[in-house]
């Protein structure tokens, strides 16, 4: 949308041969993309933050938008899918034990030496402790982190996957993999029967020391954020264990019986397939989480144009762009012109020309 670009069809500034391949981009100006802009990013939409009213008049306009053009609603009969996001907020009693045989146990410090996942479920669990390397189980790349019993036991993983820093990983390598995700991990390890999960970080691949309680403060603030960290409320509902991340000193002091390193342990846990779970002996721990879940009732918006070619017209191409940005500072507005507010009217825009090319027959 440069200035030198004026009200001409975009498909001029993008020359002529590329206008010939794709139909009706000749209706795509800037003038279009600029009027819908200067409305979804205007100081009256207040940055469209998620569970605004603003947000909401968005989703309103471009279904508007979607219904104008006459794109078909794909949503239970209606142009928005539905659906809720969950924010959480620390409870109160949060606590971590171990019990190391005959001996005294150990209490640590919530906030000092581990805190909550935000996924975690609320309740308390008292176990032995194994050690399940990464945690991961992907069918997809024949990796299972499980294959020894974890039933009724509390499993002690590592943070990010695999093969981190090799170009050959079956994992994704630059980009964390789907499974690599640690509410992925704790809900696989529910599925195998474990009472809970202890996250620690992977230091064999991040040595640098790390500060912990800043972590810990970073985590979960004294001040609640402006913008909650919110997650799909369907993901968090399927898990119903206790997950916490602990210090790399408590995962030292929790895995002191087997006679290696957490490092040590660590690269071990590198092998291909994965790794057996690892009983850890005298460590039995007692584990209570208590985690506030918050419903945030959200939805998109779809629209569909069907296709014509009877080959194809049965797959489907996505263009998407999320249309919610970070609403208000204090007076000031952060109108996400960019961040989303361009990428929103350009799909809208996209819908439009599209529409258009299907009425023509193309």
């Amino acid at each position: 949308m440069a200035d030198r670009v004026g009200d001409a069809p975009v498909a001029q500034a993008l020359g002529d041969e590329q206008a010939v391949e794709v139909p009706m981009l000749e209706s795509i100006t800037q003038g279009d993309l600029r009027a819908d802009l200067f409305f979804l990013a205007g100081d009256a939409m207040r940055g469209r933050l998620t569970d605004t009213t603003e947000n909401r008049a968005t989703a309103d306009y471009i279904r508007a938008r979607f219904e104008r053009a006459g794109l078909k609603p794909v949503a239970n009969g209606g142009y928005f899918h539905n659906y809720n996001l969950m924010s959480a907020t620390l409870g109160e009693g949060n606590s971590l034990a171990l019990s190391p045989g005959n001996e005294a146990s150990r209490e640590f410090k919530a906030g000092q030496d581990f805190y909550p996942q935000r996924f975690s479920a609320t309740g308390k669990v008292t176990a032995a402790l194994v050690f399940a390397g990464f945690g991961i189980t992907s069918p997809k790349i024949n990796h299972d982190d499980y294959k020894g019993d974890v039933k009724g036991k509390v499993v002690l993983v590592l943070d990010h996957e695999p093969g981190e820093r090799d170009s050959n990983s079956p994992f994704e390598g630059v980009v964390t993999a789907e499974a690599a995700a640690p509410w992925r991990k704790a809900l696989a390890a529910q599925q195998k029967g474990a009472a809970g999960i202890l996250f620690v970080g992977d230091i064999h691949n991040h040595p640098d020391p790390s500060n912990f309680e800043q972590s810990a403060r970073n985590f979960w603030p004294a001040t609640p954020a402006r913008i909650p960290n919110y997650t799909l409320a369907a993901w968090a509902d399927r898990i119903r264990i206790p997950a916490a991340q602990i210090s790399p000193a408590v995962a030292a002091s929790l895995i002191a019986g087997t006679g290696k390193t957490l490092e040590e342990l660590g690269k071990q846990a590198e092998s291909t397939g994965g790794v057996t779970a690892i009983d850890l002996p005298n460590s039995r721990v007692e584990l209570r989480a208590a985690v506030d879940r918050h419903t945030v009732p959200d939805r998109n918006v779809l629209g569909l144009l069907e296709g014509s070619d009877p080959k194809l017209k049965d797959e489907w191409v996505l263009v998407t762009a999320h249309f919610d940005h970070d609403g208000m500072n204090g007076a000031q507005v952060l109108n996400g012109a960019d961040d989303n507010g361009s990428g929103t009217v350009a799909l809208m825009e996209i819908a439009d020309a599209y529409a258009l090319a299907a009425q023509q027959g193309q």
